[in-house]
């Protein structure tokens, strides 16, 4: 029994701890919410390999994160791809970062705000609920707004996006109807922040 936990007691501990982030990661993912793919699988490889049998350590690919992340990678590969096409057959110019604006969205449901960088013809992407969209300029320089409500790249729209914003009403997620404000702003800078 002795020799039996020294070969395989941190295998079984890692196990243990391993198959509860999986169940943890497919409760959030089920529920909506980040769990922690991955994770699980790499503490029972580790276990594994801490063993006499090392074949062991192939019970980690049970993660399904192991199988989603090339998925993820190889989607998100085609959905950029399409709005690019999308945005080169419309006409729309080379992306521009400015650094003294940003890309607020909004969702009250969620309570949540999310500020990223405003790049134009960059393809930004919402999880929950489902949404790709693009800010483009036009030929006459008036800001375009590009979307996708389904967030695969295959309906993609092209709406006008006032200074005021544009927002997104009727997204469906999760069984309820969620709301997505879109709004640029300018960065305000004080004597703290210089950049």
């Amino acid at each position: 029994m002795q020799e039996f936990i020294n070969h395989y007691g941190v295998f079984l501990l890692l196990l243990v701890i391993g198959l509860l982030l999986i169940i943890v990661s497919i409760a959030a993912g089920r529920a909506g919410r980040s769990g922690v793919p991955l994770v699980g699988g790499l503490l029972i490889i580790v276990g594994g390999l801490t063993t006499p049998t090392k074949l062991l350590a192939l019970l980690g690919l049970l993660d399904y994160g192991f199988w989603m992340f090339p998925c993820v990678i190889i989607s998100d590969s085609i959905k950029n791809r399409r709005f690019r096409r999308f945005m080169e057959e419309k006409g729309f110019g080379e992306g521009n970062r400015d650094p003294s604006k940003i890309l607020v969205i909004s969702i009250p449901e969620r309570d949540e705000i999310i500020e990223w960088p405003y790049i134009t013809a960059m393809r930004y992407q919402l999880q929950i609920p489902k949404l790709s969209l693009a800010v483009c300029t036009d030929e006459e320089g008036r800001c375009i707004l590009l979307a996708d409500r389904s967030g695969t790249g295959r309906s993609i729209e092209i709406l006008p996006f006032p200074e005021e914003g544009y927002t997104f009403t009727g997204l469906s997620s999760q069984g309820r109807e969620m709301t997505v404000e879109i709004t640029v702003t300018e960065i305000k800078k004080d004597k703290n922040n210089r950049g």
